[in-house]
């Protein structure tokens, strides 16, 4: 079990050492690693057709998250994908069409 534990600790270091090959730090602070993470998610979600849930306590995060969302290329991130997937066009999402955004703002009754 112990092997198992340490294999699910190390989960994000392909994509750490694939992305700093090719020149992006992902722990340089001007990249914002969470957001280049949560990035990479969602693209590779969307490549599979899949869903993404993301959790905020936070409401400038939220509004944050969605402006990179709404930018045309991501805001220049470099996502990398598996071969295998679909190659979609990042960026320029729409609020109600490609991702909605439920916070505090948003009637009880719409939230379901």
């Amino acid at each position: 079990e112990s092997k198992r534990v340490s294999e699910n600790e190390d989960w994000w270091k392909e994509f750490a050492d694939r992305a700093e090959k090719s020149g992006l730090d992902v722990r340089a602070i001007e990249h914002g690693g969470k957001i280049v993470l949560l990035l990479q998610i969602i693209a590779h979600c969307d490549a599979i057709g899949d869903k993404v849930v993301v959790f905020s306590q936070s409401l400038p995060t939220l509004s944050y998250i969605e402006e990179v969302l709404n930018s045309p290329d991501w805001m220049g991130f470099k996502l990398f994908l598996p071969d295998n997937t679909r190659k979609q066009k990042l960026g320029g999402w729409r609020r109600n069409q490609e991702y909605l955004r439920i916070d505090g703002s948003v009637d009880a009754k719409e939230r379901g």
